[in-house]
C-alpha cells in the first residue's frame, strides 16, 4: 500500500499551541557585560509577561519561536520492562515507554494522550510540541542553525525531516524529554497471513562493559541451553502453534559503552546480522534480537518491543529484547521478554475494599477507589515479575496465564468454557476444569456478565506438572500457594489477578493481606449479583460454580469542580477528579447552570460566561450513563458572582543593578506602578529555577549560582485589575577569585634501603589550616594506596628513586601540589649469614607451673533489653509515605520534597534533602497525585513543593494539581538520574557540606541504606554511574563547589568501581563503606554514622518505596534506618542494635513488607 506524503505542512493545534505560549510566551532581554569580573552592571529594563498563568519564565532566546512543534511522521514502537533483581521485589530499573521511529530514522520517546494506547507498528503522522529545555539546550550550542529559516514550514513550525528538525529530536533524546505527540493521524498496523504454525529465530548478542569486559554472562552451550528450554516451553504453551525456537547465526560477542543502555545497543547489535532494529519488530516471521548484558546492569530487569498483534491474528510476531542476565532469574527474564515481542502485557494483582467491583477499574490508567493494581506482583506468571526467594527461583517456566493465552487465541471453546447467562435471569453454571499446567482439556473459564459485557477468567493452579517448584509453591507468602485464581484483561491487555475480599465488610481502608487465590468453599464476588465460588478441588481439577442474579448497578462518581476565572469572556471547564466516575467507559453529559437554572446549548464541557451571567453564579451538573447501569448526575459547587473583565495595570520597567559575582548583591529597580498603590511581590530565578527563599527586591548571589544566568520576576497585584509581571535578567555570574595558598617544598627523610621506612616532611604551608595530603611516588609514578605519610621501602622500589607529592587544599583557596626532590637509588637488603647456634644449656626444672592467660569476657546485652516496637504503615506505597510524613510532621512543614512511587533512579538523593530542608517526602503516580497524598499536602500547608524528576516520573498533570496546593512549585530534573540527583543537591545543599556519601544510582539498595544517615549527618547523597571506569567531571565539580572534604563511598568495588574511588580522591578523603551483600552494607553504613542509637528503623530491603520515604523521618530525628529481610533480621544488624539497645524500634510497612518476625526481632 503507497503511504501519503506526510511531510505537508499542518496547521498548529490549538491545544499544543496555547500549552506552549503559556509556558514560554515571555519576552526577556540578555544584556552583555564589557567586564563581567568586576564591572557593576545596571541591566536596561526588559521583559513583560502577562501575569495570569505565567509560569517560570525561560532565557530561551527569540531565535526559535518559543510555540515551536516539530511535524513528524514515522512508525511506533511501544517497550515494556521486566523489573526484577534476587528476592521479593518489583524494582524499577527500565520504565515503560512508547516511542517513534521517524522517517529519517531518529528514536524519540513521546507522551499525551493521543500517543496512549497505539501499538507497535502503528504508522503516524502528528507534531511534536518542544518543551523549553530543549530549545534552551539549542539555543545555547547551535545559534546559527536556529536563525536559519530556510528550514521552517511555517513561522513556528518545523519539518521534522530537515537538518533542524532532525536536531531538535536529537536534543530532546539527549535531555530525555518526552515529547508530546498531537494532531494525530494514525493508520494502524497490518498483519499478513501466516501460517498456524511457525518456528520462531534467536539473533543472540552477549554484551560487557569496558569496565569488566571479561563479565560472566553466559556461555554458548548455556546459551543453547536457555534457547531449548524457552523452545520447549513456548512450543508446549501455544499448542504447537510455535513449532520450536532455533539460533541459525552465530553468537556475537561484544564490549561496549552502551550495555546498559538497551535503546542505544540495539541498534549497534542489529548491525553484527545485518539488520536494524525495525526490521526486527516489524517481522512478521517470528525474528528476534535477544540481546544479554551483565548482571552489573541491573541483574534480572529487561526490556523488550510489544508486539501489535491484535487479538485472533497469527501470534508469530517478532521483535527486540534486552535482559540484564542473573543465574537466578534469567530464563525468566529472556522468556518475558519474548513475551512482550508477541503483544503481551504485564500480569499484575488487584486489591479492592469489599465489595469487591472490579468494573470501577479505570483501564486508561487511573484507578477508582477502592482498587489499587499492583505492577508484576502476578508472581504465578512469567509475565509478571522475575521472582526468587533466598536465592531460589521457578524450577522451571511455570504455565501462561489464561488472559494471556486468550489475548493470543492459544484456547478452543472446549479448553476455555464459555460461561454466560441472560441478562433478565438469574441462575448458576457448574464447570470442572483441569489445572492450568496440563497439556490438554478444559483449562480455564471465561465468564460474561450479561449487564455490562465484562469478561472474568477463572484458572486453577495446582502447582504440579510445569508448575512443579514454583516460587508460589515455597509458601514464602501467605498471598500466593496453590488454588483457583480469577482473572481479567485491562485495556492495555495487561492481566490482573483479582484478590480476595477483606474478612470485613466494613472496612475503609484497601487490605494488604489478602490472597491471590480461592480454596475450597471460597467465593469471589466480580460484581453485585456476579460471583466465583469454588465448589471442589480434587485429583488435579477444580470444580467452580457461578452464581448471578440480576441486580441493577449504578455508575459510581464525584461531584465535579469547576476551573478558572468567574469571569465575562474568561473560559471556564468542569473538572472532575481524575478517576472517581467509572465504568470506565461511562458517557458523560454536561449542563452549565446560572444561578440553578440550565443556560440553554451550554452542554460542553467548557463554558465562557457572557454578559448575561454577570453577577450570576455559575455551576456544572454532570450526568453519567451506561448501559446495564442506573445514571446518575453530580453538580458542582457555584463558583462567586461572574464579574466583568479586569482592568489592566500600569507597570514600571524593571532593571537589574549590582555585580555578577558570588556575595555581591542584585537589585531589582523600578518606578511606581499604577494606579497606585500596587501590591508588588519578587522571585528571583536561576536558569528558569526558582531560588527558594529569595523572595525580596535584593538578592544576595551564592555559590549555587555561578555560571548561571539569574531573573527577577515582580508581579504586580491590585483588586479589580489583571495581575501583570515584568521582569529582566543578568549573567553569567562569577565565583569569587580564589586565594593563593603559600606552599612548602616536602623533603625525606630515611635510610634508601629495602625494608627502611622512609618518612614525608611536609614543612610550613600558609594558612596554617590548609589541609594536607601526600601520595609516594616511585620514578615519577604514584605507588597505589601509598598515601601516608611514611613509606615503607618494598622489593619494587629496588634499582628506583622514590618521592613525595603533597597537596594542599582550602575552601576559598586555589589547591597547590608540591613534590619533593628523589631519593637516590634504592638499594637491596643485605643478606646477612646466619651464625652457628650455640649450644642451650639444659634448664634446671622447676614446680611452679605457667598462669594461665585469663581470657576476655565476652559482651553481653544490656540486661532485659527490650525495646517498644511499632510500625508505620498504609494500604499502600503512597498511603504509607502519608503515614510516615504524620509521625513525623504532625502539625506543618515548610517544604515537601515529591518523588514517583513507581521508579526510583530520579528520587534516591531526595530523602536526605527532605531533611536538610525540613520538610517530608511524599510519593506519587506518575500520573496522578493520588487523593490521600493531596489531603496531607493540605494538613502540611508548605510554602514550597519540590518535585524530583523529569515528567516521565511526575506528569504535568501532577505539576498542575500541586501548583493548587502551594504558592511555589519547583520541579527539579535533569538529562538523567545522575544530573537529576547533583541538581537535587545543590538545591537543597547550595551553602556548602563538609562531606558526601557517594552511591551507585543503578540500584537503590545502597543509596537508600545512606540517606538516613546522610539526613541525620546534615550531608548529601550523590549518585553517580557505578561501573564507570572514573568519577564523572560533573560529580567532581559538584564536591568541590559544595567543599566536601570528606567522602564515603557505600558498596563494594562492583558497586563503585575503584576508578571513581580513586578520581574522588583528588576532591577529598575517600573512605569505602561495604558487606557481602545490601543488608551488611546497610549495618557497616549505620555502625558507620551513630555512635548510640535511642531509636532505630526497618524498611524492607526488597522493594525501595518504604525505605525511600522512611529515610527522610529516620533523618530527621537522628536516628538509623536498617534494611533487612521481610522475615527476619539479619545477624550483623541484630548484633549491633543489641549493643546499641535503643528503646524503640519503628518498622516502615505492612505485614507484607516485614512480619511479625521482624518485630519479635526474629535473627536471621
Amino acid at each position: 500500500m503507497r503511504r501519503p506524503d506526510r511531510r505537508a505542512p499542518r496547521p498548529i493545534p490549538r491545544l499544543a499551541r496555547s500549552i506552549v505560549a503559556g509556558a514560554l510566551g515571555t519576552l526577556l532581554l540578555v544584556g552583555a557585560f564589557t567586564s563581567p569580573a568586576l564591572a557593576e552592571v545596571r541591566q536596561p529594563a526588559a521583559g513583560a509577561g502577562a501575569g495570569a498563568g505565567a509560569g517560570a519564565p525561560s532565557l530561551t532566546t527569540e531565535r526559535l519561536a518559543a510555540s515551536t512543534v516539530v511535524q513528524v511522521a514515522g512508525t511506533i514502537v511501544v517497550y515494556s520492562g521486566q523489573d526484577a533483581l534476587p528476592g521479593v521485589t518489583e524494582t524499577t530499573m527500565l520504565p515503560d515507554e512508547i516511542r517513534l521511529v521517524t522517517d529519517a530514522g531518529e528514536s524519540v520517546a513521546i507522551t499525551g494522550d493521543e500517543a496512549e494506547g497505539l501499538a507497535t507498528g502503528t504508522e503516524v503522522t502528528g507534531t511534536l510540541s518542544i518543551p523549553a529545555a530543549v530549545l534552551d539546550s539549542l539555543a545555547d550550542h547551535s545559534p546559527e542553525l536556529l536563525d536559519s529559516r530556510t528550514q521552517r514550514t511555517s513561522s513556528n513550525s518545523v519539518d521534522g525531516d530537515s537538518a533542524l528538525g532532525q536536531q531538535i529530536l536529537a536534543a530532546a533524546n539527549t535531555l530525555a524529554e518526552p515529547l508530546e505527540l498531537s494532531d494525530l493521524t494514525a493508520t494502524a498496523p497490518t498483519v499478513a497471513a501466516a501460517a498456524p504454525v511457525m518456528a520462531h529465530t534467536f539473533d543472540v548478542v552477549v554484551v560487557t562493559l569496558p569496565s569488566d569486559p571479561t563479565a560472566s554472562v553466559l556461555d554458548d552451550p548455556g546459551i543453547d541451553t536457555l534457547v531449548q528450554a524457552l523452545s520447549t516451553f513456548w512450543q508446549s504453551q501455544s499448542g504447537g502453534q510455535i513449532s520450536g525456537i532455533s539460533r541459525p547465526n552465530a553468537i556475537q560477542r561484544i564490549v561496549s559503552a552502551a550495555a546498559c543502555d538497551p535503546q542505544t545497543f540495539w541498534t549497534e547489535a542489529a548491525t553484527k546480522f545485518g539488520a536494524t532494529p525495525i526490521s526486527y519488530w516489524n517481522s512478521r516471521e517470528g525474528r528476534h534480537l535477544v540481546v544479554l548484558a551483565p548482571q552489573s546492569c541491573g541483574g534480572g530487569s529487561g526490556l523488550g518491543s510489544v508486539g501489535s498483534s491484535p487479538f485472533g491474528s497469527p501470534i508469530h510476531q517478532g521483535g527486540v529484547g534486552w535482559s540484564s542476565y542473573n543465574s537466578t532469574v534469567g530464563l525468566q527474564t529472556v522468556a518475558h521478554e519474548f513475551g512482550h515481542n508477541l503483544g503481551l502485557q504485564h500480569s499484575n494483582t488487584l486489591t479492592c475494599r469489599n465489595p469487591l467491583v472490579t468494573s470501577e477499574i479505570s483501564l486508561s490508567g487511573s484507578l477508582i477507589d477502592p482498587c489499587v493494581v499492583n505492577p508484576y506482583r502476578d508472581y504465578y506468571d512469567l509475565m509478571g515479575a522475575g521472582l526468587s526467594v533466598n536465592g531460589q527461583s521457578n524450577a522451571q517456566l511455570t504455565a501462561l496465564n489464561v488472559t494471556h493465552k486468550y489475548r493470543l487465541d492459544l484456547l478452543n471453546p472446549s479448553e476455555l468454557i464459555p460461561v454466560g447467562f441472560s441478562a433478565a435471569s438469574a441462575g448458576t453454571q457448574s464447570r470442572t476444569i483441569s489445572m492450568a499446567s496440563a497439556a490438554s482439556g478444559p483449562r480455564g473459564l471465561a465468564i460474561t456478565d450479561p449487564r455490562t459485557e465484562a469478561k472474568y477468567f477463572v484458572e486453577y493452579r495446582s502447582g504440579t506438572g510445569i508448575d512443579s517448584g514454583a516460587t508460589y509453591t515455597f509458601g514464602f507468602s501467605s498471598l500466593y500457594a496453590p488454588g483457583v485464581r480469577v482473572l481479567a484483561l485491562q485495556r492495555d491487555n495487561s492481566s490482573i489477578v483479582l484478590a480476595k475480599p477483606s474478612s470485613d465488610p466494613t472496612t475503609t481502608d484497601i487490605p494488604t493481606d489478602r490472597p491471590f487465590y480461592l480454596t475450597a468453599g471460597e467465593t469471589l464476588t466480580l460484581l453485585p449479583g456476579l460471583s466465583v465460588r469454588v465448589t471442589s478441588i480434587a485429583g488435579g481439577s477444580a470444580t467452580i460454580a457461578v452464581d448471578y442474579t440480576p441486580e441493577p448497578l449504578s455508575v459510581r462518581s464525584s461531584a465535579p469542580y469547576i476551573e478558572g476565572l468567574a469571569e465575562v469572556g474568561q473560559e471556564l471547564s468542569a473538572a472532575l477528579e481524575r478517576g472517581r466516575w467509572a465504568p470506565f467507559d461511562v458517557s458523560l453529559a454536561y449542563s452549565w447552570l446560572r444561578d440553578g437554572t440550565a443556560i440553554p446549548g451550554a452542554n460542553s464541557s467548557l463554558y465562557t460566561p457572557t454578559a448575561s451571567d454577570l453577577n450570576a453564579r455559575l455551576s456544572v451538573t454532570v450526568t453519567g450513563t451506561r448501559t446495564g447501569y442506573a445514571s446518575v448526575s453530580r453538580t458542582s459547587e457555584p463558583t462567586g458572582a461572574v464579574s466583568s473583565e479586569l482592568l489592566e495595570l500600569s507597570p514600571a520597567p524593571v532593571s537589574l543593578t549590582g555585580i555578577l559575582r558570588v556575595g555581591e548583591v542584585l537589585t531589582a529597580e523600578h518606578a511606581a506602578w499604577a494606579p497606585a498603590p500596587v501590591d508588588l511581590t519578587y522571585a528571583w530565578f536561576s536558569n528558569s529555577e526558582q531560588i527558594p527563599g529569595a523572595t525580596g527586591q535584593s538578592y544576595t548571589l551564592t555559590t549555587a549560582d555561578i555560571d548561571t544566568w539569574i531573573l527577577v520576576k515582580v508581579t504586580g497585584v491590585k483588586p479589580g485589575y489583571r495581575s501583570i509581571w515584568r521582569g529582566n535578567s543578568a549573567g553569567p555570574i562569577l565565583p569569587i577569585p580564589l586565594l593563593q595558598i603559600t606552599p612548602a617544598t616536602p623533603s625525606i627523610t630515611g635510610t634508601t634501603t629495602e625494608g627502611a621506612v622512609l618518612t614525608a616532611n611536609r614543612g610550613q604551608w600558609l594558612p596554617t589550616s590548609v589541609n594536607l595530603t601526600q601520595h609516594w611516588l616511585r620514578n615519577g609514578t604514584e605507588v597505589a594506596g601509598a598515601t601516608s605519610t611514611t613509606y615503607t621501602l618494598t622489593a619494587a622500589d629496588v634499582g628506583r628513586r622514590i618521592s613525595v607529592a603533597v597537596t594542599g587544599s582550602l575552601v576559598g583557596y586555589a589547591t597547590e601540589t608540591t613534590t619533593s626532590r628523589q631519593t637516590s637509588v634504592i638499594s637491596a637488603k643485605a643478606v646477612t649469614p646466619t651464625p652457628t647456634p650455640t649450644p642451650t644449656p639444659t634448664p634446671t626444672p622447676t614446680t611452679t607451673p605457667t598462669p594461665k592467660p585469663t581470657p576476655t569476657p565476652t559482651p553481653t546485652p544490656p540486661v532485659g533489653w527490650k525495646p517498644s516496637v511499632d510500625r508505620i504503615s498504609g494500604s499502600d506505597r503512597y498511603s504509607t509515605s502519608v503515614a510516615i510524613s504524620k509521625a513525623g510532621f504532625t502539625r506543618t512543614a515548610p517544604v515537601v520534597y515529591i518523588a514517583t512511587g513507581t521508579n526510583y533512579p530520579d528520587a534516591l538523593g531526595a530523602a536526605p534533602a527532605a531533611t536538610k530542608e525540613g520538610g517530608p517526602l511524599l510519593l506519587t503516580m506518575s500520573s496522578a497525585l493520588p487523593p490521600v497524598v493531596k489531603v496531607e499536602i493540605q494538613r502540611l500547608k508548605p510554602k514550597k513543593i519540590v518535585v524530583v524528576g523529569g515528567a516521565s516520573a511526575v506528569s504535568a498533570d501532577v505539576l498542575v494539581e500541586l501548583k493548587k496546593l502551594s504558592s511555589t512549585v519547583i520541579r527539579i530534573a535533569g538529562a538523567d538520574r545522575f544530573e537529576t540527583a547533583r541538581k537535587v543537591v545543590s538545591q537543597a545543599f547550595g551553602d556548602g557540606a563538609s562531606g558526601a556519601f557517594v552511591a551507585t544510582g543503578l540500584n537503590y539498595p545502597d543509596a537508600l541504606s545512606a540517606s538516613a544517615a546522610a539526613g541525620a549527618k546534615g550531608i548529601p547523597v550523590v549518585l553517580v554511574n557505578g561501573s564507570a571506569s572514573t568519577a564523572d567531571a560533573a560529580t567532581q565539580a559538584l564536591l568541590a563547589r559544595l567543599g566536601v572534604t570528606s567522602i564515603s563511598i557505600i558498596g563494594g568495588d562492583r558497586a563503585v568501581s575503584p576508578g571513581i574511588a580513586q578520581a574522588l580522591a583528588r576532591t577529598g578523603n575517600v573512605t569505602r563503606i561495604s558487606g557481602s551483600d545490601r543488608f551488611e552494607t546497610s549495618q557497616q553504613v549505620n555502625r558507620a554514622a551513630f555512635t548510640k542509637v535511642q531509636r532505630a528503623y526497618f524498611a524492607t530491603g526488597f522493594q525501595f518505596p518504604d525505605a525511600l520515604a522512611g529515610a527522610a523521618l529516620a533523618g530527621s530525628k537522628g536516628a538509623p534506618l536498617y534494611v533487612v529481610q521481610p522475615g527476619c533480621v539479619p545477624a550483623g544488624i541484630h548484633a549491633d542494635l543489641t549493643g546499641f539497645a535503643p528503646s524503640r524500634l519503628t518498622l516502615i510497612g505492612g505485614a507484607s513488607a516485614l512480619n511479625e518476625k521482624v518485630a519479635a526481632l526474629k535473627r536471621c
